[in-house]
């Protein structure tokens, strides 16, 4: 949709990303932004970022992250998540579920993941980081750990939504 649209499908109003946390002006439409050095960061280590298609509906099936420029083990890059999908923003279901998982754990790592099949379209992906992120010492910071990420791409097949009158 980025080449589509030829710009940050958040600030031309393609999707919607909205965050549970956001530092700064480290905001989530960072995510989509693959042409600038910039990034999200979420202020603890519950983030939550959805991204809405409005739309359009979404078979996702895979998915590419870049971590942040910060060293290995920081307290930055992700180590549990979960991707969800859902039709309605209200009832989710886990399509890859990550735990201890360092393929992230380093600056500007690009990794990408394949999700459970489904042959179902949603309206809206969401990363949820279900515990804290890597860390040199499991206590130091602990309460102040943050995610940040330079880049998440979804992949998958796009449809317009039919609507009905």
């Amino acid at each position: 949709m980025t080449q589509k649209t030829k710009g940050n499908i958040a600030d031309n109003g393609t999707i919607e990303i909205k965050s549970s946390s956001t530092y700064e002006n480290n905001l989530p439409r960072n995510l989509v932004d693959f042409d600038k050095s910039n990034f999200f960061q979420s202020l603890n280590d519950k983030t939550i970022v959805c991204f809405d298609l409005k739309d359009k509906l979404f078979q996702l099936t895979d998915y590419s992250i870049k971590s942040h420029n910060r060293g290995s083990y920081s307290r930055y890059h992700l180590k549990d998540w979960a991707v969800e999908v859902s039709l309605d923003g209200e009832t989710w279901e886990v399509v890859d579920d990550h735990k201890n998982d360092s393929s992230l754990n380093g600056p500007n790592i690009s990794a990408s993941f394949s999700t459970k099949k489904t042959n179902s379209f949603y309206r809206y992906v969401r990363i949820r980081q279900t515990g804290p992120p890597w860390n040199k010492s499991n206590m130091l910071y602990l309460t102040t750990s943050r995610l940040a990420i330079s880049n998440l791409e979804i992949l998958g097949k796009l449809k317009m939504q039919t609507k009905y009158k």
